[in-house]
């Protein structure tokens, strides 16, 4: 196996879990902690992307794909981060009623140019939000992994010296969480509703 699919496969796992994951702190810290409003969102973003910049500035530091093999748990908290910073963004606009795995799942895939169109559906200046099944969940994630693992490798397939590579992928991590940052205000400005039985289309196959 190639270091490219082991890296997808592995971050397939991994990743499985994040969302429902996710929900369940996130419910759980802001049942304690006062919630954010929207003046807080620049900040919450700025905040989850320096975070993730200084864990992936060690992330780099071991050249090349095989390195990257190494630091799974590096890569997870990045996109474990990442959620959690839809999530607070989502509870900014008040909207955490209506935040479910398909939601954050369509939000996040959608910056990566895959995911957010067969979970989520524009109407208008309405969002739906499709409830997937297992199966669907699995796919995109499939997807998204094979996405992620291709940006890093290309982030660091010519950057052989550690010191080079550390500073590419701190530069990954910190544009891509801002990126998601601002797919999930666009969003989150817009009516969100979960659709109906009405709304939902077949799955396929």
């Amino acid at each position: 196996m190639t270091p490219t699919n082991e890296l997808s496969n592995q971050l397939i796992d991994q990743m499985m879990n994040i969302f429902n994951l996710v929900i369940v702190e996130r419910q759980h810290y802001f049942a304690q902690k006062p919630k954010p409003n929207k003046q807080d969102i620049p900040r919450i973003i700025g905040e989850y992307a320096a975070s993730n910049m200084a864990i992936s500035g060690g992330l780099g530091l071991i050249p090349g794909p095989f390195g990257l093999l190494g630091v799974i748990p590096e890569i997870i908290l990045i996109i474990r981060n990442q959620v959690a910073m839809i999530y607070d963004i989502g509870t900014a606009y008040g909207k955490d009623d209506v935040i479910t795995v398909e939601l954050l799942l369509g939000i996040f895939g959608s910056t990566l140019g895959v995911g957010g169109i067969s979970l989520l559906t524009m109407h208008g200046s309405k969002i739906l939000v499709r409830r997937a099944s297992l199966r669907v969940i699995q796919q995109v994630i499939r997807v998204l992994a094979g996405q992620i693992t291709q940006r890093l490798i290309k982030a660091t397939i010519s950057k052989w010296l550690p010191i080079v590579g550390a500073v590419a992928v701190a530069a990954w991590s910190y544009h891509s969480t801002k990126a998601i940052g601002q797919q999930a205000v666009e969003i989150f400005e817009k009516d969100i509703q979960i659709a109906s039985e009405q709304d939902e289309q077949p799955e396929d196959g």
